[in-house]
């Protein structure tokens, strides 16, 4: 099950308009709360949170076989970080469903 996010949160301006609304797991979507903006692990940078309606998933994510997402751009890993997209659950649920055929690892070596 998924929840229905505001990209723009609605505290921040956000409408309630399609191009404004995308599915999301609820672990990220708690996660995300009002949140716009984080901080890459890596070089330490405030940068905007993925857009998932403007901004290619695959360009700065890969999927382990594992069911680890890992950030590969500055964007991707502060997404990461502050989705806490690692954390137990939703890894195992991802590891589920790589491993039924559901999703396909696309960095399968890690």
């Amino acid at each position: 099950m998924f929840h229905i996010n505001h990209v723009t949160p609605r505290s921040r301006s956000g409408a309630t308009v399609e191009s404004n609304l995308v599915l999301q797991c609820p672990n990220c979507s708690l996660h995300k709360s009002n949140k716009l903006m984080a901080t890459d692990p890596l070089t330490g940078a405030v940068l905007p949170l993925l857009h998932p309606l403007q901004q290619n998933w695959h360009a700065h994510f890969v999927l382990t076989d594992e069911g680890r997402c890992l950030g590969i751009t500055a964007v991707g890993r502060a997404t990461v970080e502050a989705l806490a997209m690692n954390a137990d659950l939703p890894r195992m649920a991802r590891f589920l469903q790589v491993r039924s055929g559901l999703l396909a690892a696309t960095n399968p070596s890690n």
